[in-house]
């Protein structure tokens, strides 16, 4: 488990307490009426915006951005050079031996299709449809925790309208106008709180998540192409590496030589 999602949480609240001071900000800014508004209203606006089918995906959603892991890109173009040079010495047959050891599952399926000798031509389309659709699924997770930053600043806004009717309403009393106005004005804070604390960087972490898996994707199909195309093994590892920053393809390089 990635301990950052907490340890950014923390922090950040920790920072508020300590700027705020611990004793004024339980004091002032600790107020359920107006964290229930702006949690309930969003709760209710997502189950309107969203099918079940979208809620009950939240938990696998929340699974990948606690647990992101950074993508092995080396180790990758390594063991695809190794499948290429098996494949020339000992043909197909004892390539789809080693399928299920293979724990990539867009890998796997890639030298599946390899093995089963569709055109190249299809192969690479039907492996860049797998990327495109991939993308739109993680695009519906990121519109989820985009969509609820959006609701929970609105929510605080309807609260805020709801304390400063009710402040209206007692006019007659100054008095009250003071404590009023503040507990009207929480309602805004907490939805700006959600917004720029959680969901949003929830869905900055998906994003991540999502452009580092689609460049893994990305150069294990120039791999699968290459060894399609029966290209030597350093013209497969400089393919592939062609996607790393240059301090992975030095460190890739170095790798190779000690071997």
């Amino acid at each position: 488990m990635d301990p950052t999602v907490f340890l950014g949480i923390i922090v950040g609240v920790g920072l508020l307490l300590h700027a705020i001071g611990i004793e004024v900000g339980m004091r002032l800014f600790y107020h359920p009426q107006s964290l229930l508004i702006v949690c309930g209203g969003m709760l209710g606006a997502t189950l309107v915006h969203f099918p079940l089918s979208q809620l009950f995906k939240t938990p696998g959603r929340l699974k990948v951005i606690f647990s992101l892991k950074s993508k092995n890109f080396i180790r990758d173009i390594e063991m695809v050079m190794k499948i290429g040079d098996k494949l020339k010495k000992e043909g197909r047959l004892a390539m789809s031996k080693e399928l299920n050891s293979i724990k990539d599952h867009f890998l796997r399926n890639a030298l599946q299709l390899l093995i089963d000798r569709v055109q190249i031509e299809e192969l690479e389309k039907i492996l860049r449809d797998n990327i495109e659709y991939m993308e739109k699924r993680h695009y519906q997770g990121l519109k989820f925790f985009e969509q609820l930053a959006k609701y929970a600043p609105g929510f605080g806004l309807i609260g805020t309208l709801i304390g400063l009717i009710v402040m209206l309403s007692q006019l007659d009393d100054p008095s009250k106008l003071g404590p009023s106005m503040s507990v009207a004005l929480l309602t805004t804070f907490y939805g700006v709180l959600l917004a720029n604390l959680l969901f949003l960087p929830l869905a900055g972490r998906l994003r991540i998540s999502n452009n580092e898996e689609v460049l893994q994707k990305e150069m294990l199909l120039q791999g699968v192409i290459s060894i399609a195309n029966e290209e030597s093994t350093y013209l497969i590892r400089e393919k592939m590496s062609m996607l790393l920053p240059e301090s992975e393809r030095l460190k890739l390089k170095k790798t190779q030589k000690k071997k």
